[in-house]
């Protein structure tokens, strides 16, 4: 908290990659999450809603799939197209982030203030009030 948040580059599930750094002047939540996860999948849809919300409003969502923990990146695939998630899904193949982020349980959420500060951290499942109070300039 209160600290830089490490920078990292993973690839996007849409295609290309895509740098945390990049999202400097943007308030940032970094959701780290599996499709096997249930509180994972509990709090997908309440993220989708948000940022169909706040898209292009200042918010944006990273949302960064543990992927050395999947089946195979297909469950990945089929469980956003099957969601409709249209924000970011940044794949960690290598546990790169996971490592950097000292993930030990999912969900796991970053808030990023528009400097990439840390401002918060939730372990466990998001709900539609921390993400509003997050939009609202909160942590």
């Amino acid at each position: 908290m209160g600290k830089r948040a490490p920078d990292f580059q993973l690839p996007a599930l849409s295609g290309g990659r895509i740098r945390l750094s990049d999202y400097r002047g943007k308030r940032v939540v970094l959701n780290f999450w599996a499709s096997w996860c249930g509180p994972c999948r509990k709090e997908m849809p309440e993220m989708a809603e948000f940022y169909g919300k706040r898209r292009g409003g200042g918010v944006e969502i990273l949302a960064v799939n543990m992927t050395f923990s999947e089946r195979n990146r297909l469950a990945v695939e089929e469980f956003a197209r099957e969601g409709g998630f249209i924000f970011p899904i940044l794949l960690d193949e290598k546990e790169a982030a996971a490592d950097l982020y000292r993930i030990i349980t999912i969900p796991t959420t970053y808030f990023l203030n528009e400097e990439g500060i840390i401002t918060g951290i939730r372990i466990g499942p998001l709900d539609k009030k921390i993400l509003e109070d997050f939009g609202e300039g909160g942590k």
